[in-house]
C-alpha cells in the first residue's frame, strides 16, 4: 500500500505517455514542419515531468542517488516507450526519440535544481 502512495502519479503519468504513443498516424498539426516541432516538444515536456514525479517519489524513499535513479527509469521508459511504437499502426521506433526523451528528462532535473523553488504551491502538490 505504501508503494502506491508513493508512486501512484508516476504510474499514472507513464500510462498517458503509453496511452499517447498507442495513436496511430498520430499528428498534431496539418504542416509536416510544425508537426515534427509540436511533437519533439511533446517528448521533451513528458519526460521533463517524468523525471520530476520519479525524483519527488524517490525522494520519499530518500535514496542516496536519486538523481541517476531516476534518469536510470527515464532512459529505460523512454527506451520501452519507442519499443512500443514498433506495433503501433503508422508509427515506429526511432533512436533519436529516445535521446530527445533523455534531455527531456535532463530538463526536468535542471528544473528541479534551479526553479523548483519558484514553482507555486498548487503545481508542487500535484507533482509531490
Amino acid at each position: 500500500m505504501n508503494f502506491i502512495k508513493k508512486y501512484y502519479k508516476v504510474v499514472i503519468w507513464m500510462l498517458f505517455i503509453f496511452a499517447l504513443s498507442s495513436i496511430p498516424n498520430a499528428r498534431i498539426n496539418q504542416n509536416n514542419d510544425w508537426d515534427l516541432v509540436i511533437r519533439k516538444i511533446a517528448h521533451l515536456t513528458e519526460y521533463a515531468v517524468l523525471f520530476i514525479l520519479v525524483n519527488k517519489s524517490i525522494e520519499k524513499e530518500n535514496f542516496k542517488h536519486k538523481f541517476i535513479i531516476s534518469l536510470i527509469i527515464v532512459v529505460l521508459y523512454a527506451s520501452s516507450d519507442e519499443f512500443h511504437q514498433g506495433f503501433v499502426e503508422g508509427r515506429g521506433p526511432a533512436v533519436k526519440d529516445v535521446f530527445i526523451d533523455i534531455l527531456g528528462g535532463l530538463i526536468g532535473a535542471v528544473y528541479l535544481k534551479t526553479l523548483w523553488g519558484k514553482t507555486p504551491e498548487f503545481i508542487k502538490k500535484i507533482l509531490v
